[in-house]
């Protein structure tokens, strides 16, 4: 367990655990079955709904948290490349497995291509991790924004945040246009570079100390039960048979709000000090967590299932209450079991000093 440090923002590091706790939640409904495990507009729909509507805000809330840290620090190549080590860790030796367990599971050009998981793209048009392929362009396109910004005054930084939250999140919902300026509905690397632009600001201008945090918690709720509730509200007024995901995107100017809410309600957080070691414990593990989790193979096999029914479908029988309770004990139980997976990666990192090596990278 890392030393615990007391100039450290153990908030953050639980909205991480959070936020990773909401991701598997959205890919239990998304991928394992639980979106189509009910009726069109029946309760178990619209409940299932809220809760997707509820955890869709992980992805931002990350690109919130980098924006913030990495504002009036030294960017360091080493953690990019820290992290792209991981992924091709995870990429190449989860397909080995899959691999040895069934041939069948993974095809010759998946096999080889574990190994340019951020490159190559199949047929859908995404790379093995799509986050992680964003984050590098977030991650090097923000090196730059957070030296500008900088240098910019109070009066610039207002006129930069309002355009291009127009520009990127307005005008693209308004218009139902979220593949406009290569966005891709958010799944790219500009979109969280925007995110990232609004969590610079946020450190800069200590945004999170102007409103107390149960008000930024409940300024988040607001943003989901509404985006939920046109979602909902459109599909019942057309007769009930219309799938409408535009409110749920990543780029509307509610979950881009709600993003940055979420993250403010977290910032300082004052936790016990036996809740602060086991952040410390879990928050080295949370990228491994996303890794392992959201793999194609995993996806495939563990989660959609050999059937493609989705193997989280099962909650369905349950009454709501235990469903709803299921879908996020399932998304606890995903996370400590691949927390414990990782653990065993950074072991076997350090014995191999490969933090060192990298670290050799930023001079």
């Amino acid at each position: 367990m890392e030393e615990l440090k007391s100039n450290r923002d153990y908030g953050i590091d639980l909205l991480r655990i959070v936020c990773m706790i909401m991701i598997p939640i959205h890919h239990i409904i998304v991928h394992g079955g639980m979106q189509h495990a009910y009726p069109h507009m029946s309760t178990g729909y619209i409940i299932v709904n809220l809760v997707n509507a509820m955890a869709y805000f992980g992805v931002n809330a990350f690109a919130v948290i980098s924006g913030y840290n990495m504002y009036g620090r030294r960017t360091k190549l080493s953690n990019l490349l820290n992290l792209w080590i991981e992924v091709l860790f995870y990429s190449f030796f989860i397909a080995l497995l899959f691999r040895l367990i069934n041939p069948a599971y993974v095809s010759d050009i998946d096999f080889w291509t574990s190994l340019i998981p951020n490159v190559y793209t199949g047929e859908n048009g995404f790379s093995h991790y799509w986050f992680f392929t964003a984050y590098v362009v977030m991650f090097l396109l923000g090196a730059g924004i957070k030296s500008g910004l900088e240098r910019t005054d109070a009066r610039t930084d207002k006129a930069l945040a309002i355009i291009v939250f127009i520009a990127f999140s307005f005008m693209p919902t308004m218009t139902f246009q979220n593949e406009a300026w290569g966005l891709g509905g958010g799944y790219s690397g500009l979109w969280l570079t925007v995110v990232f632009f609004y969590g610079c600001l946020i450190k800069k201008y200590s945004l999170d100390s102007k409103t107390h945090r149960m008000v930024w918690f409940g300024i988040y709720i607001i943003c989901a039960i509404i985006s939920w509730g046109i979602k909902i509200g459109v599909e019942y007024a057309v007769g009930g048979f219309y799938n409408f995901d535009m409110p749920i995107q990543y780029i509307t100017p509610l979950y881009l709000i709600g993003s940055m809410a979420l993250f403010m309600s977290f910032v300082k957080l004052k936790l016990h000090h036996v809740t602060e070691r086991v952040i410390a414990f879990i928050t080295p593990a949370i990228f491994g967590v996303y890794l392992i989790h959201d793999n194609d193979f995993v996806r495939a096999y563990l989660v959609k299932g050999t059937v493609g029914n989705g193997n989280f479908a099962f909650l369905s029988h349950y009454p709501y209450p235990l469903m709803v309770l299921g879908m996020i004990g399932c998304a606890i139980g995903i996370l400590i079991v691949c927390v414990c997976i990782d653990h065993l990666r950074i072991m076997l990192f350090k014995a191999m000093s490969v933090n060192k090596v990298t670290r050799r990278i930023d001079g």
